[in-house]
């Protein structure tokens, strides 16, 4: 089975057994339906068969998605034969893939999975609602990273500089290089920014400017006049390297500097004991920790910061690896004496915050106390770290730094768009203090739906929403 096909799976986002979120599932697949009538004859009769095809697609392919995460789990450790069949049963019931529901039922206790026996809005489904949910406007300014930079500094949000961006169209090497220009047609390394044809070394990064999920998100080593070194290849002209890879993801490429994390968090990414390791604290593949805040406000008031995520790269393990490349760390988002309590918002009436010490905290108001709680890797999801595997460093009680300046921004960029219901910020820690790289109202769903209080508390939220927009 196709990523592509995996991805829109089921069709209408709705599994084969009950659901606490029906009301807002059957909202996104009546949209889904409305998008396909404007495709034609086609379009209305795949909206008309839709309710009965998505169901017998899902029945068919969960046994073939669960038999291909079952070979993939058992590089880490085999899964027991009635643990399988539940999967399997999860799966046909909810709607969410076989990670999801993995996850779902083995970061949690028997408590909560008595309350939400399946995953309330898995992946899929939340594809279908949060795009959907708000101003479009709003939706289209967040997905252009450099629209929305660009609107973040002017409101004194503090953003890495874009040190250069390149359009496919005019970096005709790369174009002929990738197949997508006659033979003979010349390069001009003269489209190059300025920041790749200086002298000298330097450390950049590049990503897509309108990627998600990581995706070519990568290193940038300047070698020289128009000589680079992407993602830790071999050199290469930039107009070339660059030219293929903005031809392959069909967008254009943003060039920023390298960021260095904060020392304190340079210790926890550093691969050997006591802090040995790289001087900018990441991984040899150049990832970075980045603080993940998902923000969330109910139609026409103001935001609130709603949970708390240190993503921290494993050393050794690519950055793309869900279940290896990070150690997610929660933060305490509860009261703590003295700090400045005039960032957050209190949250609204019948939106009630759940507490936990497992994934996330929602501030019920009040400052954070902005210290870290124990750690999980998704690979060993019934664990809890203490201490960073890979050099001893401890996790829990550890203060974060710049807790305070970071929810700040987060509150002060959802601000900006006053018509999305939910977005999550990435926000590098750095020695100077916090930077916005991103926002995304889908993101990462799995980190931001698990409850407590993940999809359970918002789903309220959103619920208000898309009765408001109907």
């Amino acid at each position: 089975m196709t990523p592509w096909l995996r991805m829109r799976l089921p069709l209408d986002g709705l599994g084969l057994g009950r659901s606490d979120a029906l009301a807002l599932r059957r909202w996104g697949r009546a949209r889904l339906r409305d998008r396909l009538r404007r495709r034609g004859r086609a379009g209305w009769l795949l909206a008309g068969l839709l309710p009965l095809l998505s169901p017998l697609l899902w029945a068919v392919a969960v046994p073939v998605l669960v038999a291909g995460f079952l070979r993939r789990r058992s590089l880490l450790s085999p899964l027991p034969g009635p643990q399988a069949a539940r999967l399997l049963a999860d799966c046909w019931a909810s709607g969410a893939d076989p990670l999801e529901c993995w996850l779902w039922r083995h970061w949690f206790s028997e408590h909560s999975l008595s309350e939400h026996p399946h995953h309330p809005l898995p992946g899929r489904a939340a594809a279908l609602v949060l795009p959907y949910l708000g101003a479009a406007a709003d939706h289209q300014t967040l997905r252009d990273k450099q629209a929305m930079a660009d609107r973040l500094a002017a409101a004194g949000v503090p953003v890495p500089p874009t040190l250069g961006l390149l359009s496919g169209g005019v970096l005709s090497g790369g174009l002929l290089s990738a197949g997508l220009l006659p033979a003979g047609h010349p390069a001009d390394p003269a489209a190059l920014p300025p920041v790749l044809r200086a002298e000298g070394p330097a450390r950049l990064f590049v990503k897509p400017r309108h990627g998600s999920g990581g995706v070519a998100a990568w290193p940038l080593d300047r070698l020289g006049p128009g000589l680079v070194r992407l993602n830790g290849r071999p050199p290469a002209p930039a107009a070339e390297a660059l030219g293929r890879l903005s031809a392959r993801l069909g967008d254009d490429l943003l060039i920023q500097p390298r960021l260095t994390a904060a020392p304190d968090l340079a210790a926890l990414c550093a691969a050997g004991p006591e802090g040995e390791g790289p001087e900018d604290g990441a991984p040899e593949n150049g990832a970075l920790p980045v603080l993940r805040l998902t923000t969330a406000r109910l139609p026409g008031q103001a935001p609130w910061l709603h949970s708390a995520l240190l993503c921290l790269p494993v050393p050794g393990q690519p950055p793309r690896s869900f279940l290896r490349g990070h150690l997610y760390v929660p933060v305490d988002l509860g009261r703590s004496p003295g700090a400045d309590q005039s960032i957050h918002r209190v949250v609204p009436p019948g939106i009630q915050p759940v507490m936990n010490t497992l994934i996330h905290t929602v501030i019920p108001g009040g400052p954070a106390s902005g210290t870290l709680l124990p750690g999980l890797l998704l690979g060993q999801p019934q664990q809890r770290l203490q201490q960073v595997p890979w050099n001893g460093q401890p996790l829990a009680g550890r203060p974060l730094p710049h807790l305070e300046a970071a929810a700040s921004a987060a509150l002060r960029a959802m601000a900006l768009l006053p018509g999305l219901p939910l977005v999550n910020w990435d926000i590098a820690l750095t020695a100077d203090g916090p930077l916005v790289l991103d926002g995304n109202t889908c993101g990462n769903w799995i980190l931001t739906a698990l409850p407590p209080p993940g999809a359970d508390t918002l789903l309220p939220l959103l619920l208000r929403w898309a009765s408001a927009q109907a």
